[in-house]
């Protein structure tokens, strides 16, 4: 199961071409790795197991919009940094994020 649909995507960021549907594709697939590497845990359902399944919040969901609307406008390597976008984004996921303590075997 998809997380968002590119339908979705586009329609967030107003966008009605199709000319970077390839471009936003990718801003997704990126935007959904950065978000599952800062919570710890699976947000695709394929990827889920008994262990870590989880049913993703719609705050999730908005924080991976965020993502691919700053990088959709921010395309250069080097760009300014926006500690509001920071703030917002990890402010949705922190509620959600998977942390362990010690170092178990």
């Amino acid at each position: 199961m998809e997380l968002l649909t590119l339908e979705e995507v586009k329609s967030y960021l107003r966008v009605e071409h199709s000319e970077e549907d390839f471009f936003l594709a990718m801003l997704i697939q990126s935007s959904v790795s950065y978000c599952e590497t800062y919570l710890n845990r699976p947000l695709i359902t394929t990827n889920m197991t008994l262990e870590n399944e989880w049913d993703v919040p719609e705050s999730v969901r908005l924080a991976i919009l965020m993502l691919v609307a700053h990088w959709y406008d921010n395309r250069g390597v080097v760009g300014q940094v926006k500690d509001e976008m920071h703030f917002s984004v990890t402010a949705l996921l922190n509620p959600y994020r998977y942390i362990t303590f010690g170092g178990g075997s």
